[in-house]
């Protein structure tokens, strides 16, 4: 195996190669992080917030009822 499948999935067979799972881990999140936040990644997971809505009639019923919100919020 190379090293980059060694640290790239969850937790290394080898204690030594911790350090550089977590260092691999946290990049690669902070890379991903950085690209959906771009107009490019954001048009690629289909994010259509910061635009303003005609209305907006609230969350679903179904929803509010599953989260245990009825009591507490009146739309």
């Amino acid at each position: 195996m190379s090293l980059c499948e060694d640290i790239s999935h969850g937790e290394p067979a080898d204690p030594e190669l911790r350090p550089a799972a977590d260092f691999f881990r946290r990049f690669r999140n902070l890379a991903a992080s950085g690209f959906y936040t771009t107009p490019v990644g954001m048009k690629d997971i289909g994010y259509v917030g910061n635009v303003p809505l005609a209305r907006f009639d609230g969350p679903p019923a179904d929803l509010v009822e599953r989260l245990g919100l009825t009591d507490e919020v009146k739309w």
